[in-house]
């Protein structure tokens, strides 16, 4: 198990395009929220533009409720957790949870 945590070590400071994600964001609507919460998305895009708002584009495997899509656009203070895999980002909240 020592290995696994080993590789936390490697995580790039930044998001990056195929990156996996949790959301957390509170000033959505509270069915969206949720969604987020409990979902794991992937980085499909990041806009370097710097007037835009919202510069990274997050897909779902599911439509996000209301929007009735897969995709929504959001900041880089609203990525909560990203890691180059879905494994591994699942075994950093597991750390997290348990404080390991």
């Amino acid at each position: 198990m020592i290995t696994n945590f080993k590789k936390f070590e490697s995580f790039e400071d930044e998001p990056q395009v195929g990156d996996y994600v949790t959301i957390e964001n509170d000033s959505f609507d509270e069915s969206i929220t949720d969604f987020l919460k409990n979902r794991i998305g992937k980085i499909i895009k990041i806009t370097t533009d710097g007037n835009l708002p919202y510069p990274y584009t997050i897909q779902f495997t599911y439509n996000i409720p209301i929007y009735n899509r897969k995709t929504i656009e959001v900041d880089r203070d609203e990525i909560k957790e990203f890691a180059p895999t879905r494994e591994m980002l699942k075994m950093k909240k597991t750390t997290d949870k348990y404080n390991l």
